[in-house]
Parts: structure tokens; C-alpha cells; sequence
């Protein structure tokens, strides 16, 4: 049983819960009776059952939920670090780690460097693996359809 089946099990039974719960007289025992079906069909413990029902209660329904860790390099960056590796002549993320900066420094003294400064600070504060799996993907996408030798 997979995360969407188990998903469409509370969609079903949620209303009805909600609805026992409220209730003053009879309304425990069908809760349990739910609980019980829920349990069975979805191969669940009882507690995890109802912590499911509990966060489905509170959550709020206007937002997204939003998992995972939040992106530190925007967009804006990847563009800076495109530009810089264009210019380069595609140096492998190996090489072009130590000359960033100095990539930059040439760039803002002819006043053709159009990033901001927000993108430029996270660009010279780029750990050479982040700069290696990044330039990984320009090349990827620049032999596109050909072969690697």
C-alpha cells in the first residue's frame, strides 16, 4: 500500500471522524468503529491513526506544504556562475573554483558584471564541490546528443 491509497483512506473516513468526535452521546464509540476500519484497511497502529486525523483537523487548507530544505543558490546565482564559466572557455568546477573571484573582479572593473550583490556574495562563497556539481550540469547540457569522447 503506497502514501496515496493511504491518503485517500483518511479523504474518506475524515468527515464522518470529525463529525463522531463532535458528538455528544454515541459519538466515541463510532469514532472507535472508524478508527478500527481505518486501522485495518491501512495496516496502521491506532495511535498513528489518530495523530493522521489529528494533523488533518489542524491543518490549514490556503497553504502548501512545503518539505525538504530550502534552495540557498537561487537562480540568480546559477546565471552568475553560467556567466563565469562562459567565460572560462567551460574550465572544469575544479579549476574554476580558485579564478571566480577573480572572474568577477574583471567583469565589475569593465562594468559588463550585471548581478546583483546578494548573487555576487553567494557566488565568491561557493564551496568548490557546489561549484563542481553545478558546472557539471552546463556541460551535460552543452554535449547534449553527442558522445563523451
Amino acid at each position: 500500500m503506497n502514501m496515496e491509497t493511504k491518503k485517500q483512506i483518511f479523504e474518506r473516513y475524515k468527515k464522518e471522524y470529525f463529525k463522531a468526535g463532535a458528538r455528544k452521546n454515541g459519538g466515541r464509540k463510532r469514532q472507535g468503529e472508524i478508527l478500527d476500519i481505518v486501522c485495518e484497511v491501512a495496516g496502521m497502529v491506532r495511535k498513528a491513526a489518530i495523530r493522521k486525523f489529528r494533523r488533518l483537523q489542524t491543518k490549514d487548507s490556503r497553504t502548501e506544504e512545503k518539505r525538504g530544505r530550502s534552495v540557498y543558490y537561487t537562480a540568480d546565482v546559477t546565471v552568475a556562475l553560467k556567466e563565469v564559466f562562459d567565460a572560462s572557455n567551460g574550465l572544469c568546477g575544479e579549476l574554476l573554483h580558485p579564478v571566480i573571484a577573480e572572474y568577477v573582479e574583471i567583469f565589475k572593473r569593465d562594468e559588463t558584471w550585471k548581478n546583483s550583490d546578494e548573487a555576487t556574495g553567494k557566488l565568491l562563497a561557493m564551496s568548490e564541490r557546489t561549484v563542481k556539481r553545478r558546472v557539471h550540469e552546463f556541460e551535460k547540457i552543452r554535449r547534449k546528443g553527442q558522445g563523451f569522447s
